[in-house]
């Protein structure tokens, strides 16, 4: 009997309309969509370095349990796929929770996704309500792990007021402009998306620079997600850093790697707020906002290349 279900079973996935039966051959027709995907930082989710060498420890630390959980964003398996597949998304029909990957998964049903519009097509389609949403995004970038494993940018999303302005838009519209290349701070845009959504302004008061910045993004914080994997900072000639991405602490103490965090030090800007900083400094004072993708300090506590942190890139600079 148990071996009769798994026949039935496999043969529902297998019909000639269904998405199981597919999602081998996407790139067949959509192949810029293939493209893109291919060149994003997502396409690399279970098999970047730095993945693999956080996965392994925190199994060490926390144990396969939480290890686990980490694979259920970055490996998740969907018919016969590991790590991200066109089917991760587009076979998603709901969730359990809004966080933690909990994504609920129908290989036998139809291809959802934006319109559900595809003539001619070999497979079903089907305009899903859930296939458009950021509640998608969200069960995956919202996170409540073990230790330091905290993020929040889906909820910080629906807790943004709508009835601001500009009011908040949903995930795809700032973080897939460039289609399935998916933006964010992992990718080789991220400080033009840095730069799209922040504006730093300088103003004298005697002798004191008075150092704004402002987060015109009315969707999340700034940074957000997993920003104590970066490094977002304020740099002011002759002062000492000012840090935007979220700093890790254990007993008091900055540590690097999340697995052994027990706080977290936030430096983030609510949506469509500003942070000031007053500074003693000599005039024609040089400010830039200075990102860098990877936190030196990770990669040297998990002894990887420091070559993967990336340069560091000034994504807004002002003289005052």
């Amino acid at each position: 009997m148990s071996l009769l279900l798994w026949l039935a079973l496999g043969l529902v996935a297998c019909q000639s309309g269904s998405i199981g039966a597919h999602q081998a051959d996407c790139a067949q027709c959509h192949n810029q969509q293939a493209e893109d995907f291919a060149a994003s930082q997502l396409s690399q989710s279970a098999t970047s370095p730095l993945f693999v060498a956080l996965l392994a420890e925190t199994e060490a630390v926390h144990g396969e349990t939480s290890a686990a959980l980490c694979e259920s964003c970055h490996a998740p398996t969907v018919g016969h796929e590991e790590g991200l597949s066109c089917a991760s998304c587009h076979a998603a029909v709901g969730n359990r929770v809004a966080e933690n990957g909990e994504l609920v998964h129908n290989l036998s049903g139809p291809v959802r996704g934006p319109t559900g519009s595809a003539p001619g097509a070999p497979h079903d389609t089907l305009a899903g309500v859930f296939a458009n949403s950021s509640e998608l995004c969200g069960t995956c970038h919202d996170v409540a792990g073990p230790a330091g494993f905290e993020e929040s940018p889906y909820a910080h999303w629906l807790e943004a007021p709508t009835q601001q302005s500009p009011a908040p838009q949903g995930c795809a519209d700032c973080h897939m402009q460039q289609g399935h290349r998916f933006e964010g701070l992992w990718s080789t845009g991220a400080d033009q998306l840095l730069a799209s959504a922040m504006r730093l302004e300088l103003a004298r008061e005697g002798g004191e620079l008075v150092v704004t910045v402002h987060n015109d993004n009315p969707g999340h914080r700034l940074p957000d997600g997993a920003s104590y994997l970066r490094r977002l900072s304020v740099n002011i000639d002759g002062q000492a850093t000012i840090w935007l991405s979220t700093r890790l602490q254990r007993e008091g103490s900055q540590v690097y790697s999340p697995n052994l965090a027990d706080a977290q030090i936030q430096g983030s800007i609510p949506p469509l707020e500003s942070r000031t900083w007053t500074v003693t400094s000599p005039e024609q004072t040089r400010v830039c906002v200075v990102f860098q993708a990877i936190e030196p300090g990770l990669l040297q506590h998990l002894g990887l290349a420091p070559e993967l942190a990336g340069p560091e890139v000034e994504v807004l600079c002002e003289s005052g």
